[in-house]
């Protein structure tokens, strides 16, 4: 039986962007659908390891085919495909890297009032979202503009709020807790406009 190097080595040079996608597609939609902190970091680099043995096997096995079989222009299109997996590959990672530098909350209302606009209010940004009405519970993600270096905490994240739309031309402001990149927190507002905060996974 004469092998199809073409064939085999389509099928192992695109295993790595269908593993990358799915993935990637469970950390975002945890992160931004349930504020979920699903950890794929370790899997994920252990993956990327084997993707690269893949890769080269599967570019290998192609350019093999090209002399084997004799089908240059299939040879080319099924290598120029998997040379393009490398590239969403490696976007996908930067997005990755972005979305991990995020603040996330998860900000319910019990405080028995329809908020027509939630704003987070930094120093030099603000970040909009939809409403939010009563007893409704919405996912905020931003870039906090703070971290932690040498375990000093920078200045700057007393300077952040929530700014709540209760009328036309009505805004409450209330600060909220230090949330660093990539921390992800619950946050209920009550009936007093009084914010708890659980701290749902910690950066150290």
């Amino acid at each position: 039986m004469k092998l199809n190097f073409l064939k085999i080595g389509f099928g192992i040079g695109i295993i790595p962007i269908l593993g990358v996608i799915f993935l990637f597609t469970i950390f975002y939609f945890s992160r931004e659908i349930f504020a979920l902190d699903i950890n794929i970091d370790g899997i994920g680099f252990l993956f990327l390891i084997l993707s690269l043995i893949l890769l080269l096997l599967g570019i290998i096995l192609i350019i093999i085919s090209i002399f084997a079989q004799k089908n240059v222009k299939k040879s080319i299109i099924a290598l120029l495909i998997i040379l393009t997996t490398v590239l969403i590959i490696f976007e996908i990672t930067k997005l990755h890297a972005k979305i991990s530098s995020r603040g996330y909350i998860e900000f319910v209302n019990k405080s028995g009032i329809d908020f027509h606009d939630v704003q987070i209010e930094e120093p030099n940004e603000h970040h909009f979202f939809s409403k939010l009405k009563n007893n409704k519970t919405q996912i905020l993600h931003f870039y906090p503009d703070y971290g932690t270096y040498n375990k000093k905490e920078l200045a700057g994240m007393s300077e952040n709020y929530l700014l709540l739309q209760t009328t036309y031309d009505n805004f409450l402001k209330i600060k909220i807790p230090i949330i660093h990149p990539g921390e992800i927190h619950k946050i209920i507002i009550d009936e007093n406009l009084q914010l708890t905060d659980y701290h749902l996974n910690k950066i150290e």
